[in-house]
């Protein structure tokens, strides 16, 4: 009788346990169907398969089914994602630099040298300067008249001026000069030269002006009767000491100077 009893239990042991397995099996069977269709369980892999075997299945999916896995599954819900960029706030643009111009130093004001006036220095008439024409020497060898009221050579009339003559032991050539003291202070000379129209038409003089310190001739000319020579502007800068000199027929035809004006 127990003997029954033991191989009833055991043979319902066994049920139980077989039922167990079976039941274990199905759950297993499931959840890899299950697994499959959420794409949880790679389909070539069998769950109730050997694991070695599984193993080997699942190396040779990674190896030849790569591809496939980057493909989309049928049954994924696509997932919505937005394309538009947020926007960004606009960043201020800094100002550009500009380089500052430099302005244009101020010129430096400087205070121009006032010129003097030049001023006319007479050299006949009773204005006339003494200390230029009444020096001891300032008429050679003959006479020489600075008061003359009236001076006429050719067409023009001065009313002061100069007459130059020989008056004793004249000879055909003499020559009579007035020497001008100007000690390099006076820069231009303005006169008429000739001869005077009161005296003999017959004999022509020679005028000369000459650097006494030099002894350099600076103008050399022949004069006729009738016609006058007129300087203007002439240059006397530096001069220490000028001669007008008359040569020829002094003793009948008188040289003349016109109203002579020297500038400071």
């Amino acid at each position: 009788m127990a003997d029954k009893s033991a191989k009833k239990w055991t043979a319902g042991a066994i049920v139980v346990l077989l039922a167990g397995v079976i039941g274990f099996t199905a759950d297993v069977t499931s959840l890899h169907a299950y697994a499959n269709e959420h794409g949880w369980w790679p389909s070539s892999q069998d769950p109730s398969a050997d694991p070695d075997d599984r193993d080997e299945a699942g190396n040779q999916g990674e190896s030849g089914n790569q591809g496939e896995a980057d493909e989309p599954r049928e049954n994924a819900e696509p997932t919505a994602t937005s394309t538009k960029k947020p926007r960004k706030s606009p960043t201020p643009k800094a100002p550009e630099e500009t380089e500052a111009e430099d302005e244009p130093a101020a010129a430096p004001t400087t205070k121009k040298a006032t010129k003097a006036t030049p001023r006319p220095v007479a050299l006949s008439g009773s204005s006339r300067d003494t200390d230029i024409v009444a020096s001891p020497d300032a008429c050679s060898m003959g006479r020489c008249t600075f008061l003359a009221e009236k001076v006429a050579i050719g067409d023009k009339t001065f009313t002061t001026g100069w007459k130059i003559e020989c008056t004793i032991g004249c000879a055909a050539d003499e020559w009579v000069g007035v020497n001008l003291v100007l000690n390099g202070q006076y820069s231009r000379l303005d006169a008429t030269l000739g001869i005077e129209n009161s005296t003999s038409p017959d004999h022509p003089l020679t005028l000369e002006l000459i650097n006494v310190a030099t002894d350099e001739t600076l103008v050399e000319k022949e004069l006729v009767f009738g016609e006058a020579y007129t300087l203007k502007d002439f240059d006397i800068s530096g001069i220490v000491k000028l001669q007008i000199r008359f040569t020829g027929a002094l003793g009948r035809t008188c040289g003349a100077v016109g109203k002579p004006v020297i500038w400071k």
